[in-house]
């Protein structure tokens, strides 16, 4: 082999490693440093290919695409099948990214044709996972779940756990969707004890389901044991953050708030690097004086930015502990990271009403209405401290309240 096979070698293997720990932009620096003209056939396969990945990574989807397709191309002149079935495979997920469902499963659909040609045990167990994605994606959760149970199959011969996870996922989320929660924690359960798969992110969800069962202890030793996975992995993406929030979280209902601290803002450190990352996660609330009237220790967000939570969850604790300072600006942190939904004010209303600042609350309250006038918990908070703010009244007419005061001077300043 020359030096400069050796030196592009080298680099490639350094791009690699670079991508398992999420490094995309020093790794298309380094890619940027190879001469096409000097490297061999394989190499040329290679590194299209890990141009195609880096830059689907950084949301560069159609130069990731023109890449995969030349990856493609180069491995067809050499023959080599497997990367072919590689390429394909990866511009599915692409095109998958993007939202164009045809052309993604005619790419996997052919990917798991070659990898079936090859009696490729895992590119099988893989396609059949695409093909199961897929489906979700289409609302065919009965075909998905049957792709799902064919990925796993492969999957088990190989006693490949960590490559069932996505399968278990998502075969967990159908059964969630489809039966509820207890079938959901049953799925996740068998992936875990039956098909031995310890995953972070099926232990994560496991125990982030037990926790909303109201198991926080079941739900804590689970999530302590992706920490184990997550931290033997040497993982730092934002799948960690998630881990560290939900265990910030499982401390906080436990009343240890010292320790819900600490994972908490290191969360909300890990996510300043993942500000759209978003999940579905429990939002705590600082309305400890007011659960006798109703209120609820934490809601349940369906789609929230990962960061808003961390802060927002953070603020909370800090409310409990009597650090309203501390806990206000971290609430106004939250807010910052997601302006444009209703959880993050009704949460951030709760910490100035921990404060004793009722109008900034009342404002807060406000706010969260207005981005979900149908929401009950947002119109019962703001009920509390202003029943009137909603009131059909114009702005100049008599407050609805008695005071004699014009509305937009008494309970319409909000």
């Amino acid at each position: 082999m020359s030096d400069t096979a050796v030196k592009v070698s080298a680099v490639l293997d350094r791009v690699e490693e670079l991508l398992k720990v999420q490094d995309n932009a020093l790794a298309l620096e380094e890619l940027g440093k190879i001469s096409k003209d000097n490297s061999q056939p394989e190499e040329q396969i290679r590194l299209a290919h890990l141009y195609g990945v880096t830059l689907s990574r950084l949301g560069k989807l159609d130069e990731a695409i023109l890449q995969f397709r030349r990856s493609r191309r180069e491995a067809e002149k050499v023959h080599d099948e497997k990367a072919v079935a590689q390429a394909d495979e990866y511009l599915g997920s692409v095109y998958h990214q993007r939202g164009r469902l045809e052309e993604a499963r005619n790419y996997y659909v052919e990917a798991l044709r070659i990898w079936t040609d090859l009696e490729d045990i895992e590119g099988q167990g893989r396609g059949h996972r695409n093909l199961g994605n897929l489906l979700v994606d289409r609302g065919d959760y009965q075909g998905a779940s049957a792709q799902y149970e064919e990925s796993c199959q492969y999957f088990r011969q190989l006693g490949l756990g960590d490559e069932m996870a996505p399968a278990i996922l998502h075969r967990a989320t159908v059964v969630y969707q489809k039966n509820g929660l207890e079938a959901a924690i049953d799925t996740y359960r068998q992936g875990i004890e039956e098909e031995n798969c310890h995953h972070y992110l099926v232990l994560n969800n496991y125990g982030f389901m037990l926790m909303l069962k109201g198991e926080i202890a079941a739900g804590m030793e689970a999530l302590k044991k992706a920490m184990a996975e997550i931290e033997a992995k040497r993982v730092n993406d934002d799948d960690l953050a998630l881990v560290c929030l939900n265990i910030g979280i499982a401390y906080a209902l436990t009343d240890s708030l010292g320790e819900a601290e600490t994972y908490l803002r290191r969360a909300a450190d890990l996510l300043e690097r993942y500000p759209d990352a978003k999940a579905v996660e429990f939002l705590l609330q600082a309305n400890d004086k007011y659960r006798e009237q109703g209120f609820s220790k934490y809601l349940i967000v369906d789609n929230g930015q990962k960061l808003s939570l961390a802060h927002l969850n953070l603020a909370t604790v800090l409310a409990w502990a009597g650090r309203v300072e501390e806990a206000l600006a971290e609430a106004e942190k939250g807010v910052a990271a997601d302006r444009m939904a209703g959880y993050p004010y009704l949460s951030a209303g709760w910490v100035y009403l921990a404060a004793g600042k009722e109008q900034e609350a009342s404002s807060a309250f406000y706010r969260a209405c207005g981005f979900e006038p149908k929401n009950e918990e947002f119109r019962k908070a703001l009920n509390l401290l202003n029943p009137y703010a909603q009131a059909k009244v114009g702005r100049n007419d008599p407050c609805p309240c008695g005071s004699g005061k014009k509305f937009k001077k008494c309970h319409g300043n909000v």
